[in-house]
C-alpha cells in the first residue's frame, strides 16, 4: 500500500498542468493518524525524494509555479525545502528565487515573516553549485 503523502508527491510531480497544493498541504500540515505509518513527515519526503530523484525537478517547477495561484503554496514550499533534494531542485528551477524571497523578507511591507524557512532556505546547509 502506497502512503496518501507519497501519492500526493507523484501526482503533483506528474501533472501536466498546473495543480492546487491544497491536497498536499493538508497531508504536510494536518496529517490524519491513518496517514502515518511509522515515518514522520520530514522521513516520508526524505524516503519518497531519496527514490524518486529523477521527479524532483518537475516536483520543483509544480511547486513555484503554484506559487502564482494557490494559497497553501508557500507554506508547501516551506515544508518540501526542507529536504536538501527538493531544496536543490527548487533553486536549480529558478535561480533567482532566493534572492527574490531574502528581498521580499527584508522589506517593510513583507507579507513573509522575516524568518520563515522559506527566506532562510536553510542557511546552514551549502547550496547546490548552480554557476558550475
Amino acid at each position: 500500500m502506497v502512503p496518501p503523502l507519497a501519492t500526493e508527491l507523484q501526482r503533483v510531480a506528474t501533472a501536466p498542468y498546473a495543480v492546487s497544493l491544497k491536497t498536499l498541504h493538508d497531508l504536510l500540515t494536518a496529517p490524519s493518524p491513518a496517514a502515518i505509518i511509522s515515518f514522520s513527515i520530514t522521513e516520508s519526503i526524505h524516503l519518497w525524494a531519496t527514490s524518486h530523484a529523477c521527479l524532483l525537478p518537475s516536483l520543483a517547477c509544480s511547486v513555484v509555479t503554484s506559487l502564482e495561484f494557490c494559497p497553501f503554496a508557500q507554506r508547501v514550499l516551506e515544508i518540501l525545502a526542507k529536504e536538501r533534494g527538493i531544496r536543490d531542485a527548487i533553486l536549480k528551477h529558478k535561480r533567482s528565487f532566493l534572492e527574490g524571497v531574502l528581498k521580499s523578507a527584508m522589506s517593510t511591507d513583507s507579507i513573509l515573516p522575516l524568518r520563515s524557512p522559506s527566506s532562510i532556505t536553510r542557511s546552514h546547509k551549502p547550496s547546490p553549485s548552480l554557476l558550475s
